[in-house]
C-alpha cells in the first residue's frame, strides 16, 4: 500500500522475536503487498499500570485505518492482518512471559494489543485458534462501525464468552480500586 511508511508497525520488547520470525512476518505481509516495520524497545518499565505497556503492540497505518472506517478494506489486506495476528498469537500461545519485580518473579500471559485508530484489542493469546479468529473478526467489525474519541480497549472475557469494551479511564479506575483494596486489606 504505502511506499514510504509501513502499513503495519510492530512495537515489541527487545528479544521477544528472533530475526527469522520477524522476516517471516514481513514476508507474509509482502505476499499481500503490505510492508511491516518492527520497533524494539527496552524491556524495563518503572512504576506503571502494566496494561498500558503491552509486551507487543501492532499498529495499522492511517491509510488502512481509514479504509477500515470506510468499510473499504480489501479482502487481501484483511486476510493479511488476520494472518499476521495469527502468527503472533501462535508464537505466544500458552507460553508465559516472566515479570521480575521486587516481590519476585511471576509468570504472566503476554499483553499483546492490536490498534485500529482509537480501537485497541487485547489479543486473547491463550484461547483456542477458532475463538481467537472469532474475537479478531468481531473486533474488526466493531472497528469499522465505531470510531471512539478516546482510546477504547476490547478485552475478551472467557468466563461469559463476551468482548468487554473499556476506556483508559475505566481501566485506571479499576486498577486504582484493586490497589486500594489490597492496601486496606493488608
Amino acid at each position: 500500500m504505502s511506499e514510504k511508511k509501513p502499513d503495519i508497525a510492530i512495537v515489541c520488547y527487545t528479544g521477544c522475536f528472533e530475526e527469522s520470525e520477524l522476516n517471516l512476518l514481513a514476508d507474509t505481509a509482502a505476499q499481500y503487498e503490505l510492508t511491516v516495520s518492527t520497533y524494539q524497545r527496552s524491556p524495563y518499565v518503572q512504576a506503571s499500570i502494566d496494561f498500558f505497556f503491552p509486551f507487543i503492540e501492532i499498529f495499522l497505518s492511517p491509510e488502512i485505518v481509514g479504509e477500515i472506517y470506510r468499510n473499504a478494506v480489501s479482502s487481501g489486506t484483511y486476510d493479511a492482518i488476520k494472518l499476521l495476528l495469527g502468527q503472533i498469537r501462535n508464537k505466544f500461545h500458552k507460553h508465559p512471559i516472566y515479570k521480575v519485580q521486587s516481590k519476585g518473579v511471576t509468570e504472566e500471559t503476554p499483553n499483546i494489543q492490536f490498534r485500529v485508530g482509537n480501537n485497541s484489542l487485547v489479543l486473547p493469546v491463550d484461547v483456542d485458534f477458532e475463538k481467537f479468529k472469532y474475537v479478531v473478526d468481531q473486533f474488526m467489525e466493531c472497528s469499522s462501525k465505531d470510531i471512539p474519541e478516546v482510546v477504547t480497549y476490547s478485552i475478551y472475557c472467557e468466563e461469559d464468552d463476551s468482548i468487554l469494551r473499556k476506556t483508559e479511564r475505566d481501566i485506571i479506575s479499576e486498577e486504582l480500586a484493586k490497589h486500594q483494596e489490597k492496601s486496606y486489606g493488608e
